[in-house]
């Protein structure tokens, strides 16, 4: 989880925060390396392609549709999902994506 400076008292972002705050550009500082950014914002564009109902994770319909895409068979996605749901929601939260990504 990413920890907030919001004044809502949260301590976490959703994706959707998280989005808004890696396109403003704001305390890149932080990531003084050009190529992590550029894989950040890849794997947070994706991510985005997939979410189609915008609620910050990707259902088994999202990742099946992933898994198509990269040239997964059908029989792949419920191994996929138990694989990649490391807190057990049956939903890919951003985090669990992005470790599956595996570019840091």
């Amino acid at each position: 989880a990413v920890v907030s400076t919001q004044s809502t008292g949260s301590n976490t972002w959703s994706f959707g925060e998280f989005k808004i705050w890696l396109n403003s550009c704001e305390n890149f500082q932080i990531i003084n390396n050009l190529s992590k950014y550029y894989l950040m914002s890849q794997a947070v564009e994706m991510f985005a392609k997939y979410d189609h109902d915008k609620t910050g994770s990707l259902d088994i319909k999202e990742l099946a549709e992933v898994l198509t895409d990269i040239g997964c068979g059908d029989g792949d996605v419920e191994l996929a999902r138990q694989a990649l749901d490391t807190d057990g929601n049956k939903l890919i939260s951003f985090p669990e994506f992005l470790a599956w990504l595996n570019w840091f």
